[in-house]
């Protein structure tokens, strides 16, 4: 069977069927590998901290290195068990490998340091608050399912019961569709972000004139394209290809499908998965998996998870609420300079620490639509923190305007040109949708899935 959807977000809902098996071995199944993290290692990252407002705002204090996480419990058919048929290659379950991961750069940044309001936080001060993200490498493996002779039934795992994960995590076994009421949590923003103003109104000179109203904030929009993340520490550079398609709201819900190429054995195979966050949980579930995961905003992992699960979807989220970071809030200090066709804005660093550039924005004045064509983040020693390119400008409204390719380099360490990462995002196609198409859901399916429930 199959499911018909005719919105866009809810909570993930999954058809599964499972095919008669007309053999039977008599044979069970036991767990080869239990769900969950595995082997994940934490560093110590210093003690960071700034004070803004009189609130003092810490960095991290662990960052995660590495590790594993497996989507759902492996088995193998073993045991003698009459009238029951196992099949080795029951389904797929997906795991994830991560590496690589760390703390921030802190060269050239002054910890501890205090400013009156947040629009004097240089934002290379503000990106000393997140770790350093860990590569991704995905793989899966095959699993042992067991059904009943000779009808087919299917044996599913424990339902309602509260197990224990490998990482020693508790989770409880769901079946059917998990769909919560809605919540309104947004795991994208950060305080700086939640800081700013609603209203466009106070950015400042030609980023306020000129940038802002043709390139605004947008409820949500339907994307197709693709995620390339390229990570390189250390002399080693790995990179990962991710096809994107589905709907992402700027108030932090979305629902995408992806697809990858993974190499299994000695082949190369086409992997995906489903994500979808409805401000309340975060579900995910792997292409051909009997099983699927889901992290409640209210569990103590979901931080962790929600960081690992959305790593893709972070540049869509960007790129609907604003791919040029600027920042919606006054009194902010542009310096301006424009040769006719290139405009250079900078604004500077607060005067606690010395007014140097932090950030500057390179915009194309010479056609009839200003657009920025870069931006680039300094820390306080004057290096190139990060750089963010925008190209292939197209209409998405009547006269609004957005990037379909946007390239965000971020330097780990100032001093080493090789240490970064680099996502690109290019999107062949993007469909705003309005308030009144936030609350359309999808169908249940009437085949019941089996969740992993992560308390």
């Amino acid at each position: 069977m199959r499911c018909e959807f005719v919105g866009v977000l809810t909570a993930l809902s999954v058809c599964h069927s499972l095919a008669s098996q007309a053999a039977c071995n008599n044979t069970g199944k036991v767990v080869a590998v239990v769900a969950g993290d595995h082997n994940f290692s934490t560093t110590p990252c210093g003690n960071f901290s700034i004070v803004v407002a009189g609130a003092t705002i810490q960095g991290p204090a662990q960052c995660t290195r590495g590790g594993a996480h497996y989507a759902g419990t492996v088995y193998v058919c073993q045991g003698v068990l009459p009238g029951t048929n196992c099949n080795n290659r029951g389904f797929k379950v997906a795991h994830t490998t991560y590496s690589d991961g760390g703390c921030p750069d802190l060269a050239g940044l002054i910890p501890g340091a205090t400013f009156s309001s947040w629009e004097k936080v240089p934002r290379s001060v503000r990106s000393a608050l997140k770790c350093v993200p860990p590569k991704k490498k995905d793989s899966f493996d095959w699993s042992a399912s067991t059904a009943d002779c000779p009808t087919g039934a299917a044996k599913h795992p424990v339902v309602g019961q509260i197990l224990q994960g490998g990482s020693g995590a508790y989770y409880t076994v769901a079946a059917g569709p998990v769909s919560p009421s809605n919540g309104t949590h947004n795991p994208f923003l950060t305080a700086y972000e939640e800081s700013q103003s609603s209203s466009p109104a106070v950015v400042q000179g030609m980023l306020g004139a000129l940038v802002v109203p043709q390139h605004p904030r947008f409820a949500g929009a339907i994307l197709s394209g693709v995620v390339t993340i390229e990570h390189a520490s250390l002399g080693s550079v790995a990179e990962r290809t991710v096809s994107v398609e589905g709907a992402v709201l700027s108030n932090g819900r979305f629902d995408i499908s992806t697809s990858y190429g993974i190499v299994h054995g000695d082949r190369a195979v086409s992997h995906g998965k489903r994500i979808a966050f409805d401000g309340n949980v975060l579900s995910s579930i792997a292409a051909d998996s009997e099983n699927g995961n889901v992290w409640p905003a209210s569990g103590s992992g979901f931080a962790t998870h929600f960081a690992n699960e959305a790593s893709e979807v972070d540049p869509l989220y960007q790129w609907v609420r604003d791919p040029f970071e600027i920042p919606w809030i006054g009194a902010v200090n542009y310096v301006e300079t424009t040769d006719g066709t290139t405009a250079i804005v900078r604004s500077h660093m607060s005067a606690e620490l010395g007014e140097g550039v932090d950030t500057e924005y390179e915009i194309d004045v010479s056609g009839p639509v200003a657009h920025p064509t870069a931006a680039r983040v300094y820390d306080l020693a004057g290096s190139l923190r990060e750089e963010v390119v925008f190209k292939d400008y197209r209409a998405v409204a009547p006269g609004k305007w957005r990037p379909f390719f946007v390239k965000r380099t971020t330097w780990l360490a100032p001093d080493s040109n090789q240490d970064r990462i680099v996502v690109t995002l290019n999107l062949s196609a993007a469909k705003l949708i309005d308030e009144a198409a936030l609350a359309a859901v999808p169908k249940p399916c009437a085949d019941s899935q089996i969740w992993f429930v992560w308390l």
